[in-house]
């Protein structure tokens, strides 16, 4: 789909940006770029795929979640990568570079080491906004003990790119818009561990937080499980967080074989993500969304996935350069998805001119609108 979207509210603040967050994110580009090229050898694929086409599968990203699972108990000998599995208790089970459920370029730093933390939101009595902070590692009695799904509407998960936080714009706002809404709300903040000079091993963290929120959602789900289900668990990810949000999805249907209801891609990252397997995909949810608004030129900010990855995909203003981001430096248009995601939320009642693309991204966004 076409959106041929423009949103002015925050391009002053966009335009102002001190330098040391053009610079910040100038060093995260070329980071990214730099190691735009690795990918898994093509020995390596044409293993994954032998072993891919031995379940009856048309290729790698055509493997079900049952068999990303059978992958993923394999013994190590059998493991078309000669990487050693780590494992670690509470349920996080173990990680080996080829299968779905880790990275396809490595492996995750330890938890302690990412420092995630998990941290849910919701209405209580007297419309009081409550929230408490809990730990993948807490029992599933001591879940029962707090009435996080009053008002049944279901669970909302909101998770930051790489160098952002639970403190991000898009963060707060989002979260308010939908505990208005009477939504609970968890806040997933991956930010501890984040190092400009090391995204690609943020980027395979994305697997360990993952497993984190599942495991912790599975015991939400035990501990209410007349107040919410698989079906009312939206994930909402932005850049890396998409990705990272695939990665929960995945690992929620290898434990329950059931999918979350739907994954939210804001502008999917592009870089460490890009040509692999591990990618957000519409396998990961019952139904996958995604906004494309920063693909392009890697230097001019623009990290974006152009392929579509979801059931929908939207492309506002043809999906590169956008509004008002024309002579910026740091991801201007690459935030934009977050920026049209969170204006959806609070201007309900104002709707999106849009086109559908039936011949796909092939002609330019002018020739679009003139059809």
């Amino acid at each position: 789909l076409y959106l041929p979207v423009l949103v002015h509210s925050h391009d002053a603040k966009l335009r102002k940006a001190s330098l040391s967050i053009l610079l910040s994110n100038f060093f995260l580009v070329l980071s990214m770029y730099l190691c735009r090229g690795v990918h898994v050898s093509s020995r390596t694929n044409a293993l994954i795929s032998e072993r891919a086409a031995g379940f009856g599968a048309v290729g790698v990203a055509t493997v079900t979640n049952e068999r990303a699972k059978e992958l993923e108990t394999e013994s190590p000998t059998s493991l078309p990568l000669h990487t050693e599995p780590i494992c670690y208790i509470h349920n996080l089970g173990c990680f080996r570079v080829g299968n779905l459920m880790t990275h396809s370029q490595g492996l995750p730093r330890k938890p302690e080491e990412i420092g995630t933390t998990l941290t849910l939101f919701w209405k209580g009595a007297g419309d009081a906004l409550q929230s408490v902070r809990m730990d993948y590692t807490m029992p599933t009695a001591q879940l029962r003990a707090f009435n996080l799904f009053s008002a049944k509407k279901g669970l909302k998960i909101l998770i930051h790119g790489f160098h952002q936080s639970e403190n991000s714009e898009w963060i707060r706002d989002a979260k308010q818009a939908f505990v208005d809404m009477r939504f609970t709300v968890m806040v997933v903040d991956w930010s501890k561990a984040h190092d400009i000079k090391n995204a690609e091993q943020s980027a395979k963290d994305t697997a360990m937080v993952a497993r984190q929120i599942s495991v912790l959602v599975l015991k939400l789900l035990q501990a209410h499980p007349q107040s919410v289900q698989p079906a009312d668990i939206h994930a909402i990810g932005f850049s890396m967080g998409a990705h990272l949000a695939g990665f929960f999805g995945r690992h929620f249907k290898s434990r329950t074989n059931q999918k979350i209801g739907r994954i939210t891609g804001l502008d999917p990252a592009a870089p460490f993500f890009r040509g692999l397997q591990t990618c957000l995909t519409k396998e990961d949810a019952d139904f996958v969304d995604v906004i494309h608004t920063g693909i392009g030129n890697i230097f001019g900010g623009k990290v974006g996935f152009k392929e579509p990855l979801g059931h929908v995909d939207f492309y506002p203003n043809g999906g590169g350069t956008q509004p008002g981001c024309r002579f910026t430096l740091y991801p201007c248009s690459h935030q934009r998805a977050w920026r049209l995601f969170v204006s959806s939320l609070k201007n309900i009642h104002c709707g999106f001119r849009s086109w559908s693309c039936r011949g796909g991204m092939t002609t330019s966004a002018r020739e679009t609108l003139h059809q």
